[in-house]
């Protein structure tokens, strides 16, 4: 072969210990769906950021995630729901339930980091 990256000699080719039986038994043939791979703290923060809660009745964010094609566990969103509310980037409408996002949840929904770190981040600067 011609080319570059090393293919234009003769060299050495080094595995990084996997074999067929370990590539067949333990790499998954598909990547796990994003809403499983990403934080549901930050999938809220989008939710309410791209205003996805506002045509739900209920105004949550829980609702939304109950449509997803692989929805998350209710018990974890309510548990986000709840973190979220303990940082201080979304309120809780004590009369009709309905959650609202805050300026802090606002700019933590754009930064691409946890939301912990995220207000960490906005108030350390």
């Amino acid at each position: 072969r011609r080319g570059r990256a090393g293919r234009v000699a003769p060299g050495l080719c080094v595995h990084i210990g996997l074999t067929q039986y370990r590539h067949d038994s333990l790499v998954d043939d598909h990547q796990p769906p994003e809403v499983q791979r990403t934080s549901l703290e930050h999938l809220i923060l989008r939710i309410h950021a791209a205003r996805l809660h506002e045509r739900d009745e209920s105004g949550k964010a829980a609702a939304i995630c109950s449509r997803l094609l692989e929805p998350p566990n209710p018990l974890f969103v309510e548990k986000a729901v709840e973190q979220l509310v303990s940082l201080g980037a979304l309120t809780v409408d004590e009369e009709t339930g309905r959650e609202r996002l805050t300026a802090l949840g606002r700019h933590l929904a754009r930064l691409p980091l946890e939301a912990r770190l995220g207000k960490l981040v906005l108030y350390g600067t």
